[in-house]
């Protein structure tokens, strides 16, 4: 991992609780983002508020925001903990460095926020993808591994949607697991 800090050089931060898949964790990502914009903080990623993932790379959210500094450790910081789920709640400005706990998947936290990470296609050689009759497929495989309401055969139902495309599409997938969908559609 780039960019760990052993201690934070301000006291002035704040951080997402990270936690759970990529989905959620950009939701996490998204709200520090706000309220360090909001409340003119640094925005960094917190070793000990990072919690393991159990699908995916856990250095995702590194890898796509190489510019965030990671702290490893600090002294003392204040947490905000979120009261209630899917609802936007106004954060208070906190002195000294922040970490902001829940899943914040509150399209009020993403409104007006410029997020930029880094990705191999960009908009310049994207241009090569782009198609007439394009689709996308949103490949999320970490949920169906681990969570058991998710157990369904997905390549049984990705070739079941393909199927309802018009014959002359053009398909382009995402995923934060290359790999494995590279697999899944050969």
């Amino acid at each position: 991992i780039k960019n760990i800090y052993k201690f934070s050089m301000e006291h002035n931060w704040v951080a997402p609780c990270l936690s759970d898949g990529i989905g959620n964790r950009l939701f996490q990502f998204a709200c520090a983002k706000w309220y360090s914009e909001k409340y003119k903080k640094k925005l960094v990623f917190f070793l000990p508020r990072t919690k393991p993932t159990t699908h995916g790379d856990f250095e995702n959210m590194f890898k796509m925001f190489p510019n965030i500094p990671i702290i490893e450790t600090e002294s003392e910081w204040t947490e905000l903990n979120e009261k209630k789920y899917f609802v936007f709640e106004e954060l208070p400005n906190v002195e000294g460095d922040v970490v902001i706990n829940g899943s914040r998947q509150v399209y009020k936290y993403l409104e007006n926020l410029e997020l930029k990470p880094v990705f191999p296609i960009n908009k310049d050689n994207l241009q090569k993808y782009i198609k007439p009759n394009l689709f996308f497929i949103h490949l999320r495989l970490g949920d169906f591994r681990v969570l058991p309401h998710h157990q369904i055969d997905l390549a049984r139902y990705y070739s079941e949607a393909i199927k309802l495309a018009p014959h002359d599409v053009n398909i382009l997938v995402f995923s934060d697991e290359p790999k494995s969908a590279k697999e899944l559609f050969p």
